[in-house]
């Protein structure tokens, strides 16, 4: 896991203040050694990564589903799902679980890094020139000094698990 720039303070912004009105929270987590913000809303947990049972014909960014007390949940590899190569889990390896429109998810990052606050001011829309199937996980960029903090649309990463079979199907 590599970190260009150390985490910020607990309770600071995105644009290196405190607190401010209006603000949203976002929890900080590293994918390949880039920043990425889930909005905290969606937040329900964080888990170290544990056992994953894999299930059969599922997409491969899915690594199976785990039992989150009684509750079965897939788990998405955020690597697999942005297209790059899986690494082995390690110590700060973690699974983030997420609800949003009552479905839950897992998402495997390789470590959190804090929360924050985001003014929105500070978030502007993703790029245009974003490509391919990337651009729809991307929610915003958020700007802080002079790094951009990729904002992720929970929604678009959820993978639901089909009632009659068990089994984890992308969401349409």
């Amino acid at each position: 896991m590599t970190a260009s720039a150390p985490p910020p303070a607990r309770g600071t912004d995105l644009a290196g203040g405190h607190h401010q009105a209006g603000a949203a929270s976002w929890l900080l987590l590293i994918v390949d050694g880039i920043e990425y913000g889930l909005s905290l809303e969606h937040v329900r947990e964080i888990r170290r990564a544990g056992a994953v049972t894999p299930v059969p014909a599922v997409p491969s960014f899915v690594d199976g589903v785990m039992n989150l007390r009684g509750r079965i949940v897939p788990v998405v590899d955020l690597r697999a799902r942005f297209g790059l190569p899986r690494v082995a889990h390690d110590r700060f390896t973690v699974v983030v679980v997420i609800e949003s429109s009552g479905r839950t998810c897992g998402l495997v990052a390789d470590a959190v890094r804090d929360v924050v606050e985001v003014p929105p001011e500070h978030i502007g829309p993703p790029p245009a020139a974003v490509p391919g199937e990337g651009a729809a996980f991307v929610q915003g960029l958020a700007e802080r000094d002079e790094t951009l903090t990729i904002l992720l649309d929970a929604e678009a990463l959820m993978v639901e698990t089909e009632p009659n079979t068990g089994a984890s199907a992308p969401r349409d």
